[in-house]
């Protein structure tokens, strides 16, 4: 689906994540899913706490944050947004509405990604859509180490477990 997209409707550069190693994750998209340029997809629900994340790696933790929470009775909406740097605005600000706190997850350094991208639509926006909110972007700080993808993303803390302790610190302080 995002291979056809890149070749046959993309007008801009595309950059596509190939995937290093296994991962077991299996994203369940409805039937009736779209891809469309700027909107993202929900692959799980939640009451507490929104998060976003795009490469499979990174929505295979976020849904496994989501299920750990889900065991402290915390809600995380994990929405897949494969478009790094072109976010439909009215969607995103649909997806945050009910949301205190909002969760930007990378597994690379954040400058120029996702993260910066959505708190800069955000902060440029009209009707104060962070008047109340508090975002935070989970990406890797300084040097990568090496290692297999879920040794490297464990020793950022950016593994399911590590994400759910992340969302439970916040939720507890909020």
């Amino acid at each position: 689906m995002v291979v056809e997209h890149s070749i046959e409707q993309a007008k801009e550069n595309v950059t596509l994540y190939f995937i290093i190693g296994f991962s077991s994750c299996k994203i369940q998209l409805s039937r009736d899913y779209k891809l469309t340029t700027g909107k993202g997809a929900t692959l799980a629900e939640g009451k507490d706490a929104v998060m976003f994340a795009y490469v499979l790696s990174c929505i295979h933790d976020a849904l496994l944050a989501n299920e750990l929470l889900v065991e402290r009775d915390i809600g995380l909406k994990v929405v897949n947004l494969p478009w790094v740097n072109r976010v439909d605005i009215k969607g995103l600000r649909k997806a945050i509405e009910p949301y205190n706190l909002v969760f930007v997850l990378e597994n690379h350094r954040s400058a120029g990604a996702l993260a910066e991208h959505i708190f800069d639509l955000l902060s440029a926006s009209r009707n104060q859509p962070l008047a109340r909110r508090h975002l935070e972007r989970f990406a890797v700080e300084g040097w990568p180490v090496c290692g297999s993808p879920q040794e490297v993303l464990k020793f950022h803390k950016l593994d399911g477990a590590s994400l759910a302790e992340h969302v439970f610190e916040y939720i507890d302080i909020l």
